[in-house]
């Protein structure tokens, strides 16, 4: 019955805490050749950047 159901999670973060993981997790997607990821990173950095103002 497992196989049949789709798991599903979520996280909750401090928005306050969003650009510090959002710049790491940016730096880690460089570091381990993994573009695609650094740069979701880096769009949720422009996102809580420019909410905040």
């Amino acid at each position: 019955m497992h196989k049949l159901l789709k798991t599903v999670t979520f996280q909750r973060a401090d928005p306050q805490a969003l650009p510090d993981s959002a710049r790491a997790a940016s730096r880690m997607g460089h570091g381990k050749c993994m573009t695609g990821r650094a740069l979701n990173a880096e769009a949720r950095l422009l996102r809580s950047v420019s909410a905040a103002s």
